[in-house]
Parts: C-alpha cells; structure tokens; sequence
C-alpha cells in the first residue's frame, strides 16, 4: 500500500542519489536502511544493518517490520511519473525502444 510517508521517502532518495532512480534493489536497501531500520532497533539505536543476520533480516521482512518491496517499486513508479526529473537513464532507452518496436509493428502489419 502506497502512502504518502512511503510517497516522500522514496521521493528523498530519488532527489539524493541518481544511481536509484535506475536500480529498485538498490532503492529498497537504501529505504531500508535509512527509514526502516531506524524504527526497528529504537531499543538499540546502535546496531546497524551491517550487524544483523539474514536470519534476522528475513524475519523482520516476513514480520512486516520493513516496508514491503513492491510497495516500494510502486511508489518509485508513481514518483517518476509526477516528477519526470527523477527518471533514470533507463526511461528514456525504454521509451525509445518502445516506438521503435511499436514502428516494426506497424510495417509488419501494413505488409499482411
């Protein structure tokens, strides 16, 4: 479920580092670390991501103590969308792809 805080931290980490604008893994790590796992060790402000097992990670996402990765990818979408100066690189090679194959189509078709 898209919110609006989940809205305005992936618009933040859009806004702070290029590299996520192309990259959704990368953008959910970094969500992670930066609004999620502050929240999850408020008893022990000191730990980092760093410090956790996989075990414990993966019990935290199955516990819904992160946010969930779609909901994430989601809102990265509907970021880009609203505010086209966080699209990656990688928008516009889709977009010029899209028409070129959208053209072949359409020569395929004018031969049948």
């Amino acid at each position: 479920m898209i919110t609006k805080p989940i809205f305005a931290n992936v618009k933040s980490l859009l806004e702070t580092n290029s590299a996520l604008k192309d990259n959704d893994r990368l953008l959910m790590v970094n969500y992670w670390i930066s609004y999620d796992l502050p929240n999850v060790f408020i008893d022990n402000p000191s730990q980092t991501f760093a410090q956790i097992s996989m075990y414990d990670f993966f019990s935290l996402y199955i516990k819904a103590k992160l946010t969930n990765m779609e909901s994430i990818r989601r809102t990265r979408q509907m970021v880009q969308q609203i505010h086209p100066n966080l699209r990656g690189l990688s928008y516009s090679k889709r977009q010029k792809h899209a028409k070129d194959v959208k053209s072949v189509i359409r020569h395929i078709e004018s031969l049948m």
